[in-house]
C-alpha cells in the first residue's frame, strides 16, 4: 500500500510540472563557436532559430501543455525556420509525445521550416528512431523529420553554420569547408 502511494504521489507531481523549461532565442543563446563580429550580429539580430528545453517526462498528460507551450514560442515574426529540442533532462517519454513531434514536424515543414533537431540525452536515441521520427545514422533524410545531435552546442553550431551559409556570410573557405563537412571542428579552430 505505501509503494502504491508513493507512485500515485510521484505521478501526480509528474503532472504539476512543466515539461517545457524554458524557449532560447538567437539572442539569448548561441553556440560556443568564435564567429566574427559581423556573423555573431546577423545571428544575434537575423536568425529565425528557436531552442526549447524540455525535461522530466513527456507521456500523454503533458502533450497539450507542451503543444500550447511550443505553439507559443512559435507564434512569433519572423516564424522560426529552425527549432532544437534540447531533451538532455528528459526521463521519460511515451508513444502520444512521439505522435506530438510527428505532427509538430508536418505542419513545421508545412509552413516552410528547414530544420528540425534533437539534442542531447543520448539514452533516447533508440526510441526517436524506433518512432522513425530520426534515422538510426542520427542525421535526418526525407523521410525522417528531425536529426539527432549528441549536444545542444552541436545543434547550435549547425544551425548557425545553416543560417550564415544561406546568407553567404562565411569569412573565408575554412569555416565553409568545416560546416559542409570537409573539415572537423577542431581543424576549422
Amino acid at each position: 500500500d505505501l509503494l502504491l502511494v508513493l507512485n500515485l504521489a510521484v505521478l501526480a507531481t509528474s503532472f504539476c510540472t512543466d515539461p517545457v523549461q524554458s524557449a532560447w532565442s538567437p539572442s539569448q543563446l548561441t553556440s560556443s563557436y568564435r564567429w566574427s563580429k559581423q556573423q555573431r550580429e546577423e545571428l544575434r539580430l537575423g536568425s529565425d532559430y528557436r531552442v526549447i528545453t524540455l525535461s522530466g517526462p513527456l507521456f500523454f498528460g503533458h502533450v497539450s501543455k507542451i503543444a500550447d507551450e511550443v505553439q507559443l514560442v512559435m507564434n512569433v515574426e519572423p516564424k522560426p525556420s529552425h527549432v532544437i529540442f534540447d531533451i538532455e533532462e528528459v526521463t521519460s517519454m511515451d508513444e502520444s509525445i512521439a505522435t506530438f513531434f510527428e505532427d509538430f514536424a508536418k505542419e513545421f515543414k508545412k509552413e516552410g521550416g528547414q530544420n528540425l533537431i534533437f539534442a542531447g540525452n543520448e539514452s533516447w536515441k533508440w526510441f526517436l528512431v524506433m518512432n522513425e521520427l530520426v534515422a538510426d545514422g542520427g542525421q535526418g533524410h526525407d523521410t525522417k523529420s528531425f536529426e539527432w545531435m549528441p549536444a545542444l552546442n552541436e545543434a547550435l553550431l549547425q544551425v548557425e553554420g545553416d543560417i550564415l551559409l544561406d546568407k553567404n556570410l562565411f569569412t573565408d573557405d575554412l569555416q565553409q569547408r568545416r560546416h559542409v563537412g570537409d573539415l572537423s571542428l577542431q581543424e576549422a579552430r
